[in-house]
């Protein structure tokens, strides 16, 4: 009985999971500090360790990878067009997804390595087989984890957006830390590009 407590302990501490938080979102045209030109406002706002760690359950800046929200409020009287991906060092979702996510294959063999010790010592197979076993509930338990972080990160992203006059849009932009000058371009329905300084990251 008390191994099988133990067990349980180490499958409950050690599975993988992912727990989605709190983005603290905000309407640009009212947010102090935004960036406003041509009647079209900007705030950007860089995730720290913790924010990021609640947000996404994992610490992208770990990884050398700075989030950051990002909120565009259109009170122009045409529409305008932001595309994520014109932001230098812009990171796809699916680049920041890879990251965060977990490898089933690989937590499968380092639960399973007791098991395979007590093999190779000439033990009954039996001896140890709880391992694989709480192997394979981690190697599930990490897929559906990587599901859900996946549909949340794709959830977050800012996405390539056409703005009409008095809306407004929020996501996550995530780019790569190397500590330059983040600048964005929002293209207006007359062909009139407006760059905006996010200031150093």
């Amino acid at each position: 009985m008390k191994t099988i407590l133990i067990l349980s302990g180490l499958l409950l501490a050690g599975c993988a999971s992912f727990h989605s938080g709190f983005i603290d979102f905000r309407q640009a045209s009212s947010t102090p500090g935004a960036i406003m030109q041509d009647s079209i406002y900007v705030h950007a706002s860089f995730m720290d360790s913790h924010a990021s760690s609640t947000a996404f359950d994992y610490n992208f800046h770990q990884a050398g990878i700075q989030p950051l929200t990002l909120s565009l409020s259109n009170r122009s009287s045409i529409n305008i067009e932001f595309i994520p991906s014109t932001i230098s060092d812009y990171l796809r979702p699916w680049q920041a997804y890879d990251n965060a996510s977990f490898d089933p294959t690989t937590r499968l063999m380092v639960w399973s390595i007791p098991w395979m010790i007590n093999m190779v010592a000439n033990q009954p197979w039996f001896y140890g087989i709880a391992w694989p076993i709480m192997g394979l509930v981690d190697f599930f338990g990490a897929s559906s984890a990587n599901r859900e972080m996946s549909s949340f990160i794709q959830r977050v992203s800012f996405k390539p957006v056409k703005l009409e006059p008095g809306k407004d849009t929020q996501g996550i932009i995530v780019v790569t830390k190397t500590f330059i000058p983040i600048k964005l371009y929002v293209t207006k329905a007359n062909g009139q590009k407006i760059t905006f300084d996010l200031g150093y990251r």
